[in-house]
């Protein structure tokens, strides 16, 4: 069955709202949009009251109170609110969190497709969520018709452990690799052989996986650790670190 404009409602004009509309609007999934900067609380009401589904692309502090302002018991039966925070569990809310990292940039229709979809729901309308499935859903499809992208199942209890890894994975080494370009600009250090280095590194974790490790952690050349360390400066935030993640591994 396709989806009418009016069944699917967009809340929010950020940057995620951003690619979502441009998402759906690659795949000819209708929506409509509003969002508190351009639409007042009355003509965001009606437009709630008239959506089957209704996506919440705002920020996780303004999720819950927007819910709670804008939710209405009465509404028709297979009604359901979906948001896409990965830290965020509100209750009667499903979560969609995308296991992607967006930026202003706007994506081909090819790499919209390409990103998962980490799915969890903690709610008493179980109607709505058992009709659903969400446990086993394999993709977004049943949440929202003509989006296929895969999906996966979490429980509310592992939430934070996977938003933490997320954070991790997708933030940390951004700051290692900000320092280290910043260091080496001062050494001379062409910047495109840097980025060169950290394109193969990456290469190497997508075929390799955790055997891409090399360098001194990987042959436990504790002579060596300890000279990076001392070159850092012994009290410094990058030699404290280093010795983090020298603990890390065990070594």
């Amino acid at each position: 069955m396709k989806t009418k404009s009016k069944d699917l409602l967009l809340v929010g004009d950020g940057k995620l709202a951003t690619h979502l509309k441009r998402y759906f609007h690659l795949l000819d999934i209708p929506c409509s949009q509003v969002s508190r900067s351009k639409h007042s609380t009355a003509q965001i009401s009606e437009k709630i009251k008239k959506a089957k589904i209704i996506l919440l692309a705002i920020s996780d502090r303004a999720i819950e109170s927007f819910y709670k302002e804008f939710y209405l018991t009465g509404v028709s039966y297979g009604q359901f609110w979906v948001h896409f925070s990965g830290a965020l569990t509100v209750h009667g809310v499903i979560a969609c969190h995308p296991l992607m990292s967006f930026s202003t940039r706007l994506l081909t229709l090819n790499e919209y497709k390409k990103i998962h979809f980490v799915v969890s729901a903690s709610s008493n309308r179980l109607n709505v969520f058992q009709k659903l499935n969400l446990r086993n859903i394999k993709t977004m499809s049943g949440l929202i018709p003509g989006l296929k992208n895969t999906a996966s199942y979490l429980s509310d209890q592992k939430k934070s452990l996977y938003h933490a890894h997320c954070v991790m994975a997708g933030n940390f080494p951004v700051i290692l690799w900000s320092q280290a370009l910043k260091e080496f600009r001062k050494m001379k250090v062409p910047e495109d052989a840097f980025l060169f280095y950290l394109q193969k590194n990456l290469e190497n974790f997508l075929s390799l996986k955790e055997m891409a490790l090399t360098g001194p952690l990987q042959r436990k050349d504790k002579v060596t650790i300890q000279k990076n360390i001392s070159a850092l400066g012994k009290n410094s935030p990058g030699a404290k670190l280093y010795k983090a993640f020298v603990k890390f591994k065990g070594l």
